[in-house]
């Protein structure tokens, strides 16, 4: 946990950042033999801009053109071939005119280091893929912004990952005796979560609330915002739930932590009742907020998914789980253009100086639905009562309203 960071140039050196790529129908360039349906001068221009990784000799991409006749053209480049030698390229290919949209994906293959050798410690976010209008006469744009997850081996705890200018480090541990069940230390569930800009700049870390979601009907969903320290929420298998955050003492560098502790009571459980539960959560950073609450509009961008059986057939099952390991159930994911993912609760590590750190709902999330025993509650946008708390109400919530008209979001 006390490992010191690397400077600002180490840190740059474990990163990935692949961004605005685009197309444009019309361009003209070496392209494979046209297509039955091709056209002529319908065609597309495809950028790629330089990686801001150092150390990036060359990438090899493969770039596919499709339409729904089937696939036009694929072709595997290289940016020393068709680019700057940095991971920038350009390349122009045919489009299927007889078709209105054709789709253009990107695969990024391989990286290769300064002196020739194979970089293998980045998280492929797979083949990546958009539509586009394939019209001879015209001209169109199609951006990928597409960030890349390396292994920074920071040791913050385990492993760390680097996504954009920030490094990330998570893990869940099963810990024999932690939170206090009563007057006694019990089993305890713990999610832990950290992460590093750059030298001076801003990080934020993001969350979507953590759950524990058993087969028997029963589910805890903790809400972020509580705490420092026991938040009091339980269920019929939860004792306690903690919250643990706070900024570590690094010159220069926002580096800030967020943990929570969940107590399961195991005595709650049957042997070999056949019930199961799991812990899910998504967590990730950037170096500020999103204001919606979801990863980055129209870009390809790294979170960290939990997803991990604790009881099994009535019985505790989870150990030590670290972040990228196989079966570990605690992995770096991506989100995609079409497919973004929602985190709408923040935390600014500049807000943790000088008192407790201060995670708040982004104001323009999606309404998230939270349920306690006994009492239905929802946060996020509140147009007109959209939260379920009377339609006067148009402000958005920052924590957590009780659900007192018909027509909200229902606690689930």
């Amino acid at each position: 946990m006390n490992q010191t960071l690397p400077t600002l140039g180490a840190a740059r050196g474990a990163l990935v950042s692949l961004s605005s790529l685009w197309l444009a129908v019309g361009a003209c360039a070496e392209a494979p033999p046209p297509s039955a349906g091709d056209v002529a001068g319908a065609r597309v221009a495809i950028a790629v801009a330089p990686l801001s990784l150092p150390g990036v000799a060359d990438a090899t991409w493969t770039l596919t053109v499709s339409s729904p006749g089937g696939e036009v053209w694929t072709k595997t480049v290289t940016s020393s071939g068709y680019g700057d030698g940095a991971g920038g390229l350009a390349y122009v290919g045919p489009c299927d005119a007889s078709y209105a949209t054709n789709t253009v994906t990107v695969e990024l293959i391989d990286l290769t280091a300064d002196g020739g050798g194979a970089i293998t410690d980045f998280r492929n976010p797979g083949p990546v893929s958009k539509t586009a209008p394939c019209d001879p006469n015209g001209d169109t744009a199609v951006g990928f912004d597409i960030t890349v997850a390396r292994a920074a081996n920071q040791g913050f705890f385990d492993v760390a990952v680097s996504f954009d200018d920030v490094f990330c480090s998570a893990k869940l541990d099963c810990v024999p005796e932690l939170l206090f069940n009563g007057a006694a230390r019990d089993t305890t569930l713990v999610l832990a979560f950290a992460c590093a800009s750059g030298e001076g700049t801003a990080t934020t870390l993001h969350m979507a609330a953590p759950k524990l979601t058993c087969s028997d009907g029963t589910e805890l969903v903790v809400d972020p915002t509580l705490g420092p320290g026991n938040t009091g929420e339980s269920n019929a298998h939860v004792y306690q739930v903690a919250s643990y955050r706070g900024r570590e003492a690094f010159s220069g560098l926002e580096k800030c932590y967020w943990n929570t502790a969940i107590g399961v009571d195991a005595t709650t459980f049957t042997a070999n009742s056949g019930v199961t539960c799991s812990v899910t959560a998504k967590v990730s950073a950037s170096v500020g907020a999103w204001d919606d609450g979801q990863t980055p509009e129209g870009a390809v961008w790294p979170f960290i998914d939990v997803d991990v059986p604790v009881v099994a057939d009535g019985a505790l099952v989870c150990a030590s789980h670290a972040l990228d390991v196989d079966g570990s159930g605690v992995a770096t994911d991506y989100a995609l253009p079409d497919a973004r993912e929602t985190l709408d609760v923040g935390m600014s590590c500049g807000g943790c100086d000088g008192g407790p750190c201060a995670p708040a709902v982004a104001t323009g999330a999606p309404v998230t639905p939270f349920a306690t025993e006994g009492a239905g509650w929802s946060w996020g946008a509140d147009e007109g009562g959209a939260l379920g708390n009377g339609p006067a109400e148009t402000t958005n919530k920052l924590t957590p309203v009780a659900i007192t008209t018909a027509g909200g979001v229902p606690a689930t």
